[in-house]
């Protein structure tokens, strides 16, 4: 696995195994050399007073051979010393990079490439996932090695906009009667209009009241009335069916099996997409664990 490290803002990609720095090397971690006949002189003569060997960052050998080092954190006072005492122990990550990418992820940040329709975090069990960047809904998943090879540059810290609370369409449930409705309105002033299930009874509510009053319902929790028979949606073993459970919370065998062939056209639409929006669901689940 790749290490990386920061310092003084900057990110370098560490080395295995140090190697001496070199008069055209540029942009690199260095530390001075601790062993052989230089380390005995660097030993003698710059770390002989139990100075820690801190990592120093080098733009660029000078064109005397020397490496500049910093003495005070304003730059106002500076030592010169030749490149051989110095080995590299990392090189700098360029912003935008594969290796700038990687770390980004490894960190926990979003990244995306600009233009692009979807942005990229790290998830679970070795997977990277893509988020639509219009509505954060989740859009595809990766296994990590694979994507962490791809080669391409440009990328950039995405910060992902707040995910609303509610947007029209959400099932919601009444805490208290347990009334189940949809939402058909949401105002600029943030008032709430909703629809009651299989009613045309609809309600306004104030942003405050209606955040008190109701809740989220989850896929698994909306009920659907089919006929004479109620419950929620549930996936079958058999693709052209579906479960229609009686119960909450589910129990044995209190259950239905349907044909989605079956259904007219309005409530197939419905059982398709929350039997879908379960699948999401678990998936979002698993590459959270």
């Amino acid at each position: 696995m790749t290490n990386f490290k920061e310092h003084d803002g900057l990110i370098f990609k560490m080395l295995d195994k140090p190697v001496p720095l070199k008069e055209n090397d540029e942009n690199v971690l260095v530390r001075f050399i601790t062993h052989g006949v230089i380390g005995e002189y660097v030993m003698e003569h710059w770390l002989d007073c139990n100075q820690e060997n801190v990592p120093i960052y080098v733009e660029d050998v000078d064109s005397d051979g020397d490496v500049t080092i910093w003495i005070d954190e304003n730059r106002n006072e500076h030592h010169c010393c030749p490149f051989p005492m110095f080995e590299i122990i990392g090189t700098l990550v360029k912003e935008g990079s594969k290796e700038w990418r990687n770390y980004q992820l490894v960190q926990g940040k979003c990244v995306y490439h600009p233009g692009d329709s979807e942005y990229y975090q790290a998830s679970g069990q070795g997977r990277i996932i893509g988020k639509l960047i219009e509505n954060n809904e989740f859009n595809s998943t990766w296994n990590s090695d694979t994507f962490m090879r791809d080669d391409s540059d440009g990328w950039q810290i995405y910060e992902p906009k707040p995910e609303p609370q509610y947007k029209v369409g959400d099932w919601v449930e009444h805490k208290e009667s347990k009334e189940q409705a949809t939402i058909r309105r949401i105002m600029s002033y943030g008032a709430i209009e909703i629809e009651f299930a299989y009613s045309t009874e609809s309600d306004i509510y104030q942003a405050d009241d209606f955040h008190n009053d109701f809740r989220k319902l989850k896929p698994f929790e909306i009920v659907v009335r089919i006929g004479c028979l109620s419950g929620t949606i549930g996936k079958s073993c058999e693709p052209a069916c579906f479960l229609m459970w009686h119960s909450s919370p589910r129990m044995g065998f209190d259950y239905s099996i349907i044909k989605l062939s079956a259904l007219d056209k309005e409530t197939r639409e419905l059982v398709e997409g929350l039997l879908e929006e379960q699948d999401e669901e678990k998936l979002k689940g698993e590459n959270n664990d």
